[in-house]
């Protein structure tokens, strides 16, 4: 008897991640390639392409059936039309139809969403949030971004762009943001911004042991060194990341404000930091949002990490092929 699977894939800026998953959320097999997108479209999508063959090569010889292909893909998404709008880590693909072009090369359903979106939806599926039908993801990577799930549904809003709590605005008066606007929970809460203020500390003549004496040149300096001397016990990194929750508390007070939501739950590579910021993050949520749904809420690190994306993209195939 044949056994069903699909492909869950994340599309990022660097590398493209594809799993074959079982109906349960099992994995049964992980490929990564590079996007390769300095390369343009034509590369891009041959690289896409090349990764299903390749995942599908792996399985189906075993007697199993591809049921469809779902893709995360960071950026605003036209549902209707299977296009990204617009993506600043893929631009190459902003405009094309992606969809219909896989659709038509492989002969299978192929379903396109906002890679926060899939991560909720992973979290949902078999993470965090199982069970669990009005819950938030918030992303702490280089930005940050969001995926929302009311009344057991994704939120996508009227052009695809909901959850995008990266964007709502913390400090009026606070630094531009790359979405043009200012003081954005992104340039508070996100590894770019970490490493920011790093910088604006010391060139303030506050001390760290990333520079001076061990030779380390600050423009070198990443979100993960400044989380390893967070954990060695330098003052100024630790007081960063307490800082860094102290905003992001205030983003999820928003978020429990206007939405009243179950559970919010934390990923992303600064995700990893949880410890440090956790404490700060949670004192601002009590301190900001209604008492009620701010003793009720859940916030949780994510269960699933950087397989969330995937398998997220994966519950939109099983849950077409169910409908």
């Amino acid at each position: 008897m044949k056994k069903e699977y699909v492909l869950g894939i994340d599309l990022g800026g660097t590398n493209i991640r594809g799993a074959a998953v079982g109906a349960k959320g099992n994995i049964w097999e992980i490929l990564i390639l590079p996007t390769e997108t300095v390369r343009g479209r034509k590369q891009v999508v041959g690289n896409l392409s090349r990764l299903i063959k390749a995942l599908r090569r792996k399985i189906t010889p075993k007697e199993n059936n591809l049921l469809g292909v779902g893709i995360g893909a960071a950026g605003g998404i036209l549902q209707r039309e299977g296009i990204i709008s617009q993506s600043p880590n893929i631009s190459p693909l902003d405009g094309f139809r992606l969809r219909e072009h896989l659709e038509k090369e492989f002969r299978l359903p192929v379903f396109l969403e906002n890679d926060a979106n899939c991560g909720a939806l992973g979290e949902k599926w078999v993470g965090a949030g199982r069970g669990v039908n009005d819950l938030g993801l918030i992303t702490l990577g280089t930005g940050v971004g969001g995926g929302l799930i009311l009344g057991g549904k994704l939120l996508r809003g009227i052009d695809g762009t909901a959850g995008e709590i990266g964007h709502t605005t913390i400090n009026s008066e606070g630094p531009e943001c790359l979405c043009g606007s200012r003081g954005c929970l992104e340039v508070y809460s996100s590894a770019t911004a970490i490493v920011r203020r790093l910088k604006e500390e010391v060139s303030r003549g506050e001390k760290t042991q990333l520079v001076g004496r061990q030779g380390r040149r600050l423009d070198r300096i990443t979100s993960k060194d400044i989380h390893q001397a967070a954990l060695a016990g330098d003052r100024l990194s630790r007081r960063l990341f307490r800082e860094m929750g102290r905003y992001l508390g205030i983003g999820i007070a928003n978020l429990i404000n206007i939405l009243n939501l179950e559970m919010v739950v934390i990923g992303g590579g600064v995700s990893g930091a949880w410890e440090l910021f956790m404490p700060t993050m949670k004192k601002e949520v009590r301190k900001r949002a209604f008492r009620v749904p701010a003793r009720r809420v859940k916030i949780l690190k994510s269960r699933l990490g950087v397989n969330a994306g995937l398998l997220g993209a994966a519950s939109l195939v099983w849950q077409g092929a169910v409908e």
